[in-house]
């Protein structure tokens, strides 16, 4: 039985990212290429006029993230199939995706099998988070939402109006350089105010200041 086509808008601010997965699903010929975005304002503006079946995007992009282009979406949306792909695949990522509504996340070094896999995944409405198994992918989902019910932090309190805004940013998966790019602020600066809230919150680790960052930030 021949297979119904599914319209896929990709979005990453690498063009050489965007050849590269056109270039893996050229043979798949139920899955198309329906537009390609280079940030996510652009990603926002073509999904509601191409209206695709799935999006695949990277999280970090300029002007707006990925994450951030997919709340907009799932607000105005809320069946919108949102899969992202990131050089990053660790738990703290899967907490960021699971946070924004996203249904997956892909490794930038994945084949083809993996993004038609994830692909087929979401359009279903299942999670699909590369090399996690359905049970240890069970388990991360209900821990994620364990956490997302607990109050938030007093202690945030005592954090800054700047140290929130960076809070937030990390959450979303900015790098130290993209933070500082967004806010116009120096990198030492914004390495300053995460050593500052890591003793503030008493965390050992920045993975620990992430994770925080996506299930607690707002």
């Amino acid at each position: 039985m021949k297979k119904r086509t599914i319209r896929v808008l990709i979005a990453d601010d690498h063009n050489l990212v965007l050849d590269g997965i056109c270039s893996l699903l050229k043979d798949i010929a139920y899955i198309k290429i329906v537009g390609r975005a280079e940030d996510g304002r652009e990603l926002v503006k073509k999904y509601f006029e191409l209206q695709p079946d799935v999006v695949l995007s990277d999280i970090s992009m300029p002007i707006l993230s990925g994450a951030d282009a997919a709340q907009n979406i799932l607000r105005k949306n809320k069946t919108a199939k949102i899969l992202f792909v990131s050089q990053y695949v660790d738990d703290d990522y899967i907490y960021s995706i699971l946070k924004v509504g996203g249904l997956g996340l892909l490794s930038k070094n994945c084949n083809t099998e993996d993004i038609v896999l994830g692909i087929e995944s979401v359009i279903m409405g299942k999670h699909y988070f590369v090399n996690k198994s359905e049970e240890e992918l069970n388990h991360l989902i209900q821990r994620f939402e364990q956490n997302k019910i607990k109050s938030k932090q007093p202690i945030h309190n005592e954090l800054s109006k700047k140290q929130k805004e960076i809070l937030k940013l990390i959450g979303q998966g900015l790098t130290s350089n993209q933070i500082a790019i967004k806010l116009k602020i120096d990198k030492r600066t914004v390495d300053t105010h995460r050593h500052r809230m890591m003793q503030t919150l008493e965390f050992k680790s920045s993975a620990q200041l992430f994770r925080h960052a996506v299930i607690f930030c707002e």
